[in-house]
């Protein structure tokens, strides 16, 4: 019984093979249908069309990525920048407009949230014509480190006042940053100032 199941086996195997092999000789001469060729024209217009329209949504979609990426890491998506002879300004609040501009001995800008009234100064000036010196009978200093330079912070009790500042010296000159408003919106000022290739 066994040896009639293989010999069935074989006779099936060798059929099919015949079969396969009379079907492709047949066929031979027919030429392969190409995709396209499948559709009518006004199709094939249609589907590159459509093509196209998606590489140009896609090709959209990537330049609104980047720039969003850009100005996230630019890190002033709510601010905009300012530009002075030696350095970016890469972050100001941007409820904040220029009230004063000063360039006589330093350079200074002040800015005025018409809203709430609140301020912010920033001023520069070289380092071998300044010098600076604080009061610490009323105030706290403490020290901190912002792009590789030491930055202090010093503020006063609320009932004396409600100004802050930080300033410091990076090797050129001397930074002074003050105002009415909240320590993290003066750290992030300070952490978004670059100086410029001399």
């Amino acid at each position: 019984m066994k040896k009639q199941s293989l010999d069935d086996d074989i006779f099936d195997a060798v059929l099919a093979q015949a079969f396969t092999e009379a079907v492709a000789e047949e066929f031979a001469d027919v030429p392969k249908p190409e995709p396209f060729d499948l559709l009518p024209a006004n199709r094939q217009r249609s589907r590159r069309k459509r093509r196209i329209r998606l590489l140009a949504g896609l090709g959209i979609a990537v330049v609104i990525g980047l720039s969003v990426w850009l100005v996230w890491l630019g890190g002033s998506p709510d601010g905009y920048s300012i530009e002075t002879p030696e350095y970016v300004y890469g972050y100001i609040p941007e409820d904040y407009v220029v009230t004063k501009y000063r360039d006589k001995g330093c350079i200074g800008y002040s800015f005025e949230n018409s809203i709430d009234k609140t301020y912010i100064t920033i001023n520069y000036s070289p380092s071998q014509w300044t010098s600076f010196s604080v009061d610490n009978e009323f105030s706290t200093i403490t020290e901190h480190s912002i792009n590789g330079n030491i930055v202090y912070w010093m503020t006063y009790s609320k009932t004396i006042s409600n100004v802050e500042t930080l300033f410091w010296n990076d090797n050129y000159n001397i930074f002074e940053i003050y105002g009415n408003v909240s320590e993290k919106v003066l750290f992030k000022i300070a952490e978004h100032i670059t100086r410029k290739p001399q």
